[in-house]
């Protein structure tokens, strides 16, 4: 839009009434030609505004919590894969464990056993430690307890 134009006045107009009801300067640049990518330049080369400040923080707060979640799991890695009281499938001297964590009432575990059970029986390299997590329902307990009673207990 060139200088001076409507969308220009319009625009100062705009710019004029945001600045009023916020208290902070807005600034209205034209150029001709530029077709909205002056805008897209000066928000990148802006510094970081609430929102991007926000996600910044979101980030770095995911990062320090997957980092917290990954250490507590390798100072807990023998409690979590050598379990006597945990039942497993597969070669105790397996170069691979899977540890999973399920709840019988839970529609997505049981989606997944029958893939765990199949990549099991095919690769020997593979073993399979099941952590009951009985969370769902008052069932899931009751048959997390049944199943547990079941299990003996193995030496690591």
């Amino acid at each position: 839009y060139p200088p001076g134009g409507v969308q220009d006045q319009q625009a100062r107009l705009f710019a004029e009434r945001l600045r009023e009801a916020t208290g902070r300067p807005f600034v209205v640049e034209t150029r001709s030609g530029a077709a909205g990518q002056l805008a897209v330049d000066a928000m990148l080369a802006a510094p970081a505004d609430g929102a991007r400040a926000v996600q910044e923080y979101a980030r770095r707060v995911e990062a320090a919590q997957a980092q917290d979640r990954d250490q507590r799991v390798a100072a807990n890695i023998d409690a979590l894969a050598y379990n006597p009281a945990s039942p497993s499938i597969g070669s105790p001297q397996a170069a691979i464990t899977i540890v999973e964590f399920f709840d019988y009432a839970c529609p997505y575990c049981k989606a997944a056993e029958p893939r765990l059970m199949r990549l099991v029986d095919k690769d020997k390299r593979v073993r399979l430690v099941m952590k009951e997590f009985p969370i769902l329902t008052k069932a899931s307990l009751i048959a997390a307890r049944a199943a547990l009673a079941r299990c003996p207990l193995r030496a690591p």
